[in-house]
């Protein structure tokens, strides 16, 4: 069969559709592109519902057989469309976006407020996978864009995602404990703490700066600025997980 050449193709058309917001909003879906993360997805319980792949890529058409979904064979024109990038690392793959789990979550939970940046955002979140956080967000990037995912590298299926509460600050309820961290801080938190992150421009608004116990900083060296959000929330995330003992063991 020769590949889907046409942009225009109408499986085309709808998954590159997936791109706005409003459509995966209405539609309940995204796009996962390259093959460590549409495997890494699938083996962590993402529902697919259809591959897009080069002719080339036996890689993909055996992931598909194993996912039990169709795979279209498409150009390299076609898969830049979907994929939304200059040099797509295929395949592209349409899958489910599952429902967000009500607040509050077992566990500690990391709240992104105003972070716009996708690439932030999909870094936070693959953070929050590995040192165990739930996930949810406050404005700023979209959690499912197909920028988020490719950044988050497969992690938006091992982290819990939730929907805050209506009153974002009603979730800064943390049961206080000290604990020191290697001599490079103090932190206050127990096992269920609710860590905020603000953007690097624009930190945590008035309320929540308020509303929260205790406030962490991460000492740096004279004549450091900031680091951003992805760096500073990687960095926070570590160190509460590592102190608090929660941090996941394996490597």
């Amino acid at each position: 069969m020769e590949p889907i050449s046409s942009p225009q193709n109408p499986k085309v058309v709808a998954a590159g559709r997936l791109h706005r917001a409003k459509h995966r909003q209405s539609e309940g879906k995204t796009l996962l592109e390259g093959p460590h993360v549409v495997a890494d997805c699938v083996e962590n319980g993402a529902q697919l519902e259809r591959i897009f792949a080069l002719a080339s890529d036996d890689a993909a058409t055996l992931m598909a057989a194993s996912a039990d979904v169709p795979i279209h064979s498409v150009t390299e024109q076609v898969l830049r469309k979907l994929a939304g990038t200059e040099h797509p690392t295929g395949p592209v793959a349409v899958a489910a976006v599952p429902a967000p789990e009500p607040f509050p979550v077992a566990g500690p939970v990391l709240v992104m407020v105003g972070i716009a940046d996708p690439g932030n955002v999909g870094t936070l979140i693959r953070s929050a996978a590995a040192f165990g956080f739930a996930v949810c967000s406050v404005g700023g990037a979209d959690l499912w864009s197909p920028k988020v995912v490719r950044s988050a590298a497969g992690a938006h299926y091992r982290s819990p995602i939730c929907v805050p509460p209506p009153a974002i600050t009603d979730i800064a309820q943390t049961t206080v404990a000290t604990v020191s961290f290697g001599g490079m801080a103090t932190i206050e938190f127990d096992g269920s703490v609710v860590l905020y992150v603000g953007s690097e421009a624009h930190g945590l608004p008035d309320d929540i700066v308020d509303a929260v116990d205790r406030r962490l900083t991460i000492p740096m060296a004279a004549g450091t600025d900031s680091l951003n959000a992805a760096v500073a929330g990687s960095i926070a995330m570590f160190m509460v997980a590592n102190a608090d003992g929660t941090a996941p063991s394996h490597h």
